[in-house]
């Protein structure tokens, strides 16, 4: 089975979790607002609800969570300190990407098999530890993640645009990115993620 995979776009580093989620929450926030009226004539209007504006745009958002255990037995991820296998998902969270003079979180891509690719950033992470050693070392660790789907031209990642082409740990198939997936065939909705 396919691991979750963040595929970091500036760097094309590969992180893979140790577990996949047992649930994805996908929302969908769409640009529609509530229209602010500050007075009116009490029998002028007679709406039943609010009235909507659309400024368009919107916002979509995954949420997971992910399981890292240095005790599982059979593992490629080996580690005495869960927080070294956990410290590369954190570091995308961090303004440590800069653009232009300005820093940013680190622009990834959510991969799941060759069901999921969605560029995205993370913008909250909170983890928690449950088994120690004797040291007070943490051994096993939970990550909630909340990622935020975002828009991407053509032109904006030129280390995927070179052609460079991941594989995946578990299988060795290429992952497939902007310019060899579903960003090619006009897809660009989340529903055109889902299997």
């Amino acid at each position: 089975m396919e691991r979750v995979t963040f595929l970091v776009e500036e760097t094309g580093q590969l992180i893979s979790c140790m577990l996949n989620p047992e649930t994805l929450v996908v929302s969908r926030r769409s640009g529609i607002h509530q229209r602010n009226i500050k007075s009116i004539f009490i029998d002028s209007n007679k709406m039943a609800d609010d009235g909507l504006i659309f400024s368009g745009g919107g916002k979509t958002v995954l949420e997971l969570e992910l399981v890292f255990d240095i005790s599982i037995q059979g593992s490629t991820i080996q580690s005495s300190d869960v927080r070294e296998l956990t410290k590369p998902i954190w570091q995308l969270s961090e303004n440590t990407t800069q653009i232009e003079g300005e820093y940013r979180p680190g622009l990834c891509r959510f991969v799941w098999g060759k069901s999921w690719n969605i560029p995205c950033v993370i913008s909250s992470i909170t983890e928690k530890f449950d088994v120690f050693d004797l040291s007070g070392v943490p051994r096993r660790s939970w990550l909630k993640i909340r990622l935020l789907r975002v828009s991407q031209n053509n032109n904006q990642h030129q280390s995927l645009d070179a052609g460079f082409a991941p594989k995946s740990e578990a299988t060795g198939q290429k992952i497939e990115t902007e310019n060899n997936s579903i960003f090619n065939e006009g897809k660009n909705d989340i529903s055109s993620y889902l299997v």
